[in-house]
């Protein structure tokens, strides 16, 4: 099953989360987003979208 993980540039959990995610996920991707921290939906609203939206395009996703 394919997992996302999305996080802002800002924020100092991105690197522990992609490290946590591949220990249990073999299909992983991690992004981030730039100008933002761990409020992304918040900090960066309009990139969050569209950032959902490339992932399941890849993915076969809705």
């Amino acid at each position: 099953m394919p997992v996302f993980g999305l996080g802002g540039t800002a924020s100092f959990f991105l690197p522990i989360a992609r490290e946590m995610l591949l220990k249990v996920a073999e299909d992983v991707t991690v992004s981030s987003v730039e100008n933002s921290g761990h409020w992304i939906a918040e900090e960066q609203r309009e990139r969050l979208p569209a950032r959902l939206r490339e992932f399941f395009a890849t993915t076969g996703g809705a």
